[in-house]
This record gives structure tokens, C-alpha cells and sequence, in this order.
């Protein structure tokens, strides 16, 4: 279960406010959640790298 809290954070990763600040990001959680696919939308989406 998400709080709050947590659910804020994840509405604000789109606005790369923890990439503009020089700030690592994790997905961390158990096997077979979806933080690989998780990553690599967030990357897609915002195009980093290029």
C-alpha cells in the first residue's frame, strides 16, 4: 500500500526535479514489480540522454 506521501513523489517524477538537482533515483522494491519497466518509461518519456 502507497501513502500519501509516497504517491506524491511518484506524481512528481516527470518534472525531473530529482535529475535537475543532481539526485539519484531508485526504484527499489521486490522481483517482479516492474521497476525495470518502471525506469525505463521514466527515461522514454523524458528523454534522458540524449
Amino acid at each position: 500500500m502507497l501513502k500519501s506521501r509516497d504517491l506524491d513523489r511518484i506524481r512528481a517524477l516527470p518534472s525531473l526535479g530529482a535529475v535537475y538537482s543532481r539526485r539519484n533515483l531508485a526504484f527499489i522494491g521486490p522481483p517482479g514489480t516492474g521497476k525495470t519497466h518502471l525506469a525505463q518509461a521514466f527515461g522514454y518519456e523524458n528523454d534522458i540522454g540524449s
